[in-house]
């Protein structure tokens, strides 16, 4: 089959149940978009969006552009709710949202070592400095 350009401006790209998730700029602002495998769909889930997001089963877990804080939404894109870290100094730098396959965790590693795991739907914790224990 011969490959077919979906849409412009896109980056972090990830398949999840059959959809396709992905970053799209506008005016230098990412927006989390997704769509169905043929393309067809196209739906704006979350403006300002920063590159860094992870999809769970239920959820979308993301660091919002203009405040670097943490959210949890439904997978649709509705119901945002902040996920606040004890460091205040992590929701204003960049952090990683890790993929957990099938623990049903997810974790969050900032520029200070620090993983926050979080049960997948909730918004409380655990935090794990890397290097001690």
């Amino acid at each position: 089959k011969t490959p077919q350009k979906l849409d412009d401006k896109v980056g972090q790209v990830c398949i999840k149940d059959g959809k396709v998730y992905y970053v799209k700029y506008e005016n230098e602002i990412p927006s989390l978009y997704s769509m169905e495998a043929d393309g067809s769909n196209k739906t704006k889930l979350i403006q300002e969006c920063w590159v860094n997001y992870h999809i769970t089963d239920n959820y979308i877990y993301y660091q919002e552009l203009s405040t670097f804080h943490i959210f949890r939404c439904d997978r649709d894109g509705k119901d945002p709710v902040k996920i606040r870290l004890n460091d205040d100094t992590a929701q204003q730098s960049s952090v990683h949202i890790i993929s957990t396959g099938s623990m049903n965790h997810v974790f969050i590693v900032d520029d200070n070592n620090v993983v926050y795991i979080i049960e997948d739907g909730s918004t409380e914790f655990k935090e794990i400095k890397i290097g001690e224990g």
